[in-house]
């Protein structure tokens, strides 16, 4: 009580704190405690805060200890009580996966409490892949709450490094059972949902949860998720979405039930697919998408389709002009195709004299018949 720092930290990071929680009981707890409130003249049954930082209450729910923390709370601490993050103990409790005090107190406090990133114990958990803590916080807690990017927790789920295919799972089939149909597609301040960032981020086991989502929606740059997927996902994940959404491949539009999936989507550059994986080179997603039902006609906003695309990038880098011309070869091969499901005809076999027929009438329509303004 002559003005020692209780804070102060040795060279390992641990305060006084540290090892009064490892003792046992709460006698020293509740000593030094009250030596806390002398020296910081706290009144009796005053309700009060630690200083911002790793104060008891955190390193007592880091240790996933119901007894001392019920110990603070009895001599008036408060649960708000923050660390150097703004986080209460439920989000230490939520980070660290300290079952038993998120099972005691989770539901104690109805006020939600987001820390200096607008985190809820809910995202930290989400965060940090804790499905257990995120099972007990479910109930007790609003998928609804964003943090300061509008991030909710199924973002989190998408956005995380952790291991977090099954929580992203748990949260869509929570978001469907409650029938919150407009939470599934809730977008950040960038306009991405969750199917954006997984997508962004090539987390293929994450897009393999998220089929509930409408992977039409377009964030803030006018990109759907799949365009997000072909510009930045790496070379597996455009096909995985693919595979997740792509329920009628004749026509590249999902089924009229859900109308959630569509190849020829234009972002707002009027670019579809085709004209991104063509820039890129992408010959392997070119072919997949010509045989799911794209669209080698459609024009972007300067009127070119994918040929145009093609000749300027084989001029202006051409470093990849190998890529390009295999993107070239895979549009001829499967020109007829794409002619025949354009005009209804039956695609014929591979040793009939039609398909080369239909093969230099598809490839004189897109060489020739369509001009760019």
């Amino acid at each position: 009580a002559n003005g020692a720092d209780m804070n102060k930290k040795n060279k390992m990071g641990q305060t006084v704190w540290d090892f009064i929680m490892d003792s046992s009981g709460i006698a020293l707890l509740k000593m030094y405690t009250n030596i806390y409130k002398l020296v910081n003249h706290i009144q009796p049954n005053t309700e009060f805060s630690f200083c911002r930082g790793r104060t008891p209450i955190h390193i007592a729910a880091a240790k996933d200890d119901v007894t001392k923390i019920k110990c603070l709370l009895s001599m008036h601490i408060s649960w708000k009580s923050k660390d150097d993050m703004g986080n209460t103990f439920l989000h230490t409790a939520a980070r660290e996966n300290s079952l038993q005090v998120l099972d005691e107190f989770a539901s104690q406090f109805e006020e939600i409490i987001q820390n200096d990133h607008g985190d809820t114990p809910l995202h930290i958990a989400v965060k940090h892949g804790n499905i257990e803590a995120v099972k007990l916080l479910l109930s007790r807690s609003s998928l609804a709450t964003r943090n300061k990017v509008g991030s909710t927790p199924l973002h989190i789920a998408a956005w995380s490094d952790r291991d977090t295919a099954d929580i992203a799972r748990l949260l869509v089939e929570t978001i469907v059972a409650c029938s919150s149909w407009s939470l599934l597609d809730a977008k950040d301040i960038k306009g991405n949902t969750a199917l954006h960032i997984a997508a962004k981020r090539g987390r293929t086991n994450i897009i393999e949860e998220l089929g509930a989502l409408d992977s039409r929606v377009t964030n803030a740059e006018g990109n759907n998720p799949l365009h997000v997927a072909a510009l930045y996902g790496g070379p597996m994940t455009l096909e995985t979405i693919i595979d997740v959404f792509n329920d009628n491949p004749a026509n590249g539009v999902k089924d009229s039930k859900s109308q959630r999936f569509n190849l020829n989507q234009a972002n707002s550059c009027g670019d579809t697919l085709l004209h991104i994986c063509a820039r890129q080179g992408d010959y392997d997603n070119i072919k997949n998408l010509i045989e799911d039902g794209a669209n080698l006609a459609v024009q972007n906003i300067l009127g070119n389709t994918i040929l145009h695309d093609l000749a300027e990038q084989s001029v202006v880098n051409p470093t990849k002009m190998d890529s390009y011309l295999k993107v070239y070869n895979v549009i001829v091969v499967l020109s007829p195709v794409w002619w025949c499901k354009a005009k209804g005809y039956h695609v014929p076999d591979e040793d009939s004299p039609m398909l080369a027929q239909y093969q230099r009438l598809a490839m004189l329509y897109l060489t020739s018949d369509i001009q760019n303004s």
